[in-house]
């Protein structure tokens, strides 16, 4: 009894594990697709000459994310 208790222990622990690092990548690329399209709009506002509205860039960028990475 004690052994299988040990190998449901393990299999738990091993499923949370992965639920984490599949959290944890789908994290990544909502930062990187962000990282990715407030470089887009920079490059556009360099190429039009137009001066840089920080703020603007950043609520453009951010209207396409997660519900979760708008509260940051």
């Amino acid at each position: 009894m004690l052994i299988l208790m040990f190998w449901l222990v393990i299999i738990g622990l091993s499923i949370v594990s992965m639920l984490l690092t599949v959290i944890q990548i789908k994290f990544e690329e909502c930062l990187y697709n962000l990282m990715i399209r407030m470089q887009e709009e920079y490059h556009k506002n360099l190429a039009s000459g137009t001066p840089f509205d920080h703020e603007e860039i950043r609520r453009r960028a951010m209207e396409h994310q997660p519900l979760l990475m708008k509260l940051f």
